[in-house]
């Protein structure tokens, strides 16, 4: 039942990353449908995370995007949890290559890991005046990562991440 389940959604995703991109119905392959389910070794967080990175409009790229995940297939033999590690870091490669910017990438991690590391949560604002930043500046950089990092709608709203396996990848821990 959990891969009916994931097969419904990454269904329902890519038809709704077709029709923002107004991309014909033959794409993605029922292969490559296939392989996203397989990578996810039966973590739904992986696939929220891989549908979420493929739809961003910053990346404007939903077929690279794709792409970029598919190739972690027979990349990574350990654990469900390696392949959703790795994900993270495409993730973040992809981000930094968009923004070739050094000055600008040290920035977003900058953003990225404050979000981490304190213990309280913050509104983008709070954490411009925290940082000494541009008003502005993390909602623009968090933007970005909108795949593992979710903005508030509101401005006194706060930041939260997605799913706490991403604390983990970039605290390094492996359980």
């Amino acid at each position: 039942i959990l891969e009916q389940d994931m097969a419904i959604y990454v269904e329902e995703r890519l038809k709704a990353i077709r029709k923002d991109y107004s991309i014909d119905e033959s794409w993605p392959t029922d292969a490559e449908k296939q392989k996203l389910i397989f990578l996810a070794h039966g973590l739904f967080i992986f696939l929220a995370t891989a549908m979420r990175f493929i739809a961003d409009k910053n990346g404007r790229n939903p077929w690279k995007r794709l792409n970029i995940v598919l190739q972690m297939l027979g990349t990574h033999k350990g654990s469900p949890v390696a392949h959703l590690y790795s994900l993270y870091d495409d993730v973040f490669k992809a981000i930094i290559t968009d923004d070739a910017d050094s000055e600008m990438a040290e920035e977003l991690m900058l953003v990225v890991w404050s979000v981490v590391l304190f213990q309280e949560q913050l509104s983008p604002l709070a954490l411009d005046t925290l940082l000494g930043l541009h008003p502005g500046t993390a909602t623009r950089h968090l933007a970005s990562v909108h795949s593992v990092i979710s903005l508030p709608q509101s401005s006194d709203g706060v930041i939260q991440i997605i799913h706490p396996s991403f604390a983990d990848f970039l605290l390094g821990s492996t359980n």
